[in-house]
């Protein structure tokens, strides 16, 4: 759990007052607000481990790199960071863990490698997760099977599988199968597998493709893959752009992105290289 000054600290960022939480305490308007705005300000990023540096999933390293630092991060990091802050202003939250869905098709598990979290409001669970990248959901899930739900940024779906929840996207008019997990809460152990698998497994998405994603309040969604730029807003085409040299890139991730890249300065050679072999 943060303290109370971390906590303070992390929800300054967010623009959310003391007195705003005083007046809703750990409510629905509370949680929503706190998805948001960690989404907005927060952005998730594969940076990290393209370089391969180690990613700490310890909470005083993970408020480090991502308060303090504004470097960004993955899922490991992300959701854990939120799940402390809920944890002190009284929710219950706990991590889950689920796999990546591919080509629709939830009867080929991968590992488990992707967390979320479940949040109690009001006797009601719901999922939260703002570690997902260019699709993750920017409100609060209710754990229900076969409901469309609306969000700022997009019409989401829960439905089962065995014994799997399979959260899905609508887009362009389909639906979109992201991963499946099940509510079993995830120990330290299993965490800390799944991020050094992640994080170092030569093979790993984390390893091999450059990502990068942040909103925007109301409906824009920023996302890089590799040297390929995107930007959407919800009900409109989306937009493009191929990032021609690293220089270019190193003001992206600043200006769009919001991460702070002073500490990889050193490494612009090793990401033109990267971005060489891995153009779209």
């Amino acid at each position: 759990m943060l303290t109370k000054s971390q906590l303070d600290h992390y929800l300054t960022t967010l623009d959310i007052t003391p007195s705003d939480i005083q007046k809703n305490g750990a409510s629905m308007t509370t949680l929503s607000r706190l998805q948001l705005m960690h989404l907005c300000r927060y952005p998730f990023q594969s940076l990290s481990t393209v370089l391969h540096e180690t990613v700490d999933i310890d909470p005083a390293a993970i408020y480090q790199k991502l308060v303090i630092e504004r470097r960004g991060g993955y899922c490991y990091e992300q959701n854990e960071l939120l799940r402390q802050a809920l944890v002190a202003l009284g929710f219950e939250a706990v991590t889950l863990t689920g796999y990546i869905v591919h080509e629709n098709n939830p009867a080929t598990p991968k590992a488990r490698t992707h967390t979320l979290l479940k949040v109690m409001v009001d006797g009601v669970a719901y999922l939260v997760d703002v570690g997902f990248g260019g699709q993750v959901p920017t409100a609060p899930l209710k754990l229900e099977f076969d409901t469309i739900q609306t969000t700022p940024h997009g019409e989401y779906w829960l439905t089962a599988f065995g014994d799997q929840w399979v959260l899905s996207v609508q887009i362009k008019g389909q639906w979109q199968m992201l991963y499946a997990f099940d509510l079993t809460p995830a120990d330290q152990p299993l965490l800390e597998m799944g991020n050094w698998f992640v994080s170092t497994h030569p093979s790993s998405p984390f390893r091999t493709r450059l990502m990068a994603s942040r909103i925007e309040p109301h409906g824009v969604r920023h996302s890089l893959l590799n040297t390929r730029y995107r930007r959407h807003h919800i009900g409109q085409s989306s937009q493009s752009h191929d990032i021609g040299s690293v220089d270019e890139l190193f003001e992206l991730l600043t200006r769009t992105f919001g991460i702070n890249t002073a500490h990889i300065d050193d490494q612009k050679m090793v990401l033109a290289q990267f971005l060489e072999h891995h153009a779209i």
